[in-house]
């Protein structure tokens, strides 16, 4: 499988009664014929970057722009998800965007300021580390 964010903008996406998407998350099937592509999760919380760690929980990085601005961790498994952080220092993130996770298990993840019309939640566009205890570097 592949699973890819499809990033809607709120100011270009809403319908008439005002409300408007928050991205979506696909899921490719190669192996079927013919192969397929669905929605995997929609709304996704203005997803951006998605990465797996070793268990095989799908970690997702949500943006700004109406979106989480957060890291969530979803058991592939149950269908579960998990908000492993949202704030730094009281603050929301900006607009969290890639992720990695070293053999260790930390995650590794961008928070840039994009150019959207949201506060500025952190004072800098940083890289932040979230430790297998949950400590947020």
């Amino acid at each position: 499988m592949v699973y890819f964010s499809d990033i809607t903008f709120s100011h270009l996406s809403a319908d008439e009664t005002g409300a408007f998407e928050t991205g979506s998350i696909w899921k490719y099937n190669p192996k079927t014929e013919p192969e397929t592509t669905d929605i995997f999760r929609s709304p996704s919380g203005m997803s951006n970057g998605i990465k797996f760690d070793a268990l095989g929980n799908m970690i997702i990085c949500e943006g700004a722009d109406s979106g989480g601005q957060r890291i969530i961790r979803t058991d592939m498994k149950s269908g579960k998800s998990y908000v492993v952080a949202g704030h730094y220092r009281g603050r929301p993130f900006n607009s969290s965007n890639d992720v990695t996770v070293d053999l260790e298990g930390r995650l590794y993840f961008s928070d840039p300021r994009y150019l959207g019309h949201e506060a500025i939640e952190q004072p800098v566009m940083a890289v932040y580390r979230i430790d297998p205890n949950g400590e947020i570097t």
